[in-house]
């Protein structure tokens, strides 16, 4: 999942690029780059959530986490 979110920060990034560069579709550009920015950092919040749960679950089992 931290994969997919950082292919989508780095299309958000190029969509801004190109939302600067575009004079024509500027406005297309820029939506796109912030609905790719709002899903990556929603799979990044999922990821993080996640890895939280993990962390408790073994400190209430006994476990230690890496």
């Amino acid at each position: 999942m931290k994969t997919i979110s950082s292919i989508l920060a780095l299309l958000a990034l190029a969509c801004l690029v190109l939302a600067i560069w575009s004079a024509e579709h500027n406005i297309r550009w820029a939506i796109t780059a912030g609905l790719a920015l709002i899903v990556s950092a929603g799979l990044w919040g999922t990821h993080l959530s996640r890895v939280e749960q993990t962390k408790n679950a073994e400190t209430r089992l006994g476990g230690t986490t890496p």
